[in-house]
C-alpha cells in the first residue's frame, strides 16, 4: 500500500524480481530493484513526459524529499528471497521556471524517479544528501551486498 512508501518500493522490487525469476535459468539469484521519490506524502515514479518531469520537478523544488529504493535477491531453484528498502534525504534548491524547462527539455528526467538524475546534469540542483549516494542513483550497494551476502553458497 502506498501508505507504507518503504514496504511500497521492497514489495514492487520482490515482484520484479519472481517477474525475472519466471524467464531465468536454473540456479539464477536475481537482483530485483524499485526506486520510487516521496515528497509530503506523494510518491512519485518515472514521469511519462517532459510536461510531467516539469510538474514533478516544481513540486520537489526548494525542499527535502526522500528516494527509497527496495531491493530483492532472490534464488530460482529455492524460491527464497531476502528483500529491504533503504531510504536516502535530498536536499532540492529552488528551481526557476527556466532550470525546470531546460532541464526537462535536455530528456534527461524521463525514466527516472522523481524526474532527475542526481549523476547527470541533475546534481546542481542538490546541495546536500542525508545518506547512500548510490540508492539515490538507483541501487543502494551496501544494502545489496548485504543481502547477497545471505546466499554464501552462490
Amino acid at each position: 500500500s502506498t501508505d507504507n512508501p518503504k514496504e511500497f518500493a521492497r514489495q514492487n522490487a520482490c515482484q520484479k524480481a519472481a517477474a525475472a525469476a519466471a524467464i531465468s535459468d536454473a540456479g539464477s539469484l536475481i537482483i530485483g530493484a524499485d526506486t520510487i521519490v516521496v515528497c509530503d506524502g506523494r510518491i512519485m515514479g518515472k514521469p511519462a513526459d517532459k510536461s510531467e518531469a516539469c510538474e514533478m520537478l516544481s513540486f520537489l523544488s526548494g525542499k527535502i524529499h526522500e528516494v527509497i529504493t527496495g531491493v530483492a535477491v532472490l534464488e530460482k531453484d529455492t524460491g527464497r528471497i531476502e528483500s529491504a528498502a533503504e531510504s536516502t534525504e535530498v536536499s532540492f534548491k529552488n528551481l526557476t521556471e527556466a532550470e525546470i524547462r531546460e532541464y526537462a527539455e535536455s530528456g534527461e528526467p524521463l525514466g527516472k524517479a522523481g524526474a532527475y538524475a542526481i549523476q547527470g546534469k541533475g546534481s546542481i540542483f542538490i546541495p546536500s544528501i542525508k545518506g547512500c549516494f548510490f540508492n539515490v542513483v538507483g541501487l543502494p550497494l551496501f544494502r545489496t551486498k548485504e543481502l547477497l551476502s545471505k546466499f554464501p553458497e552462490k
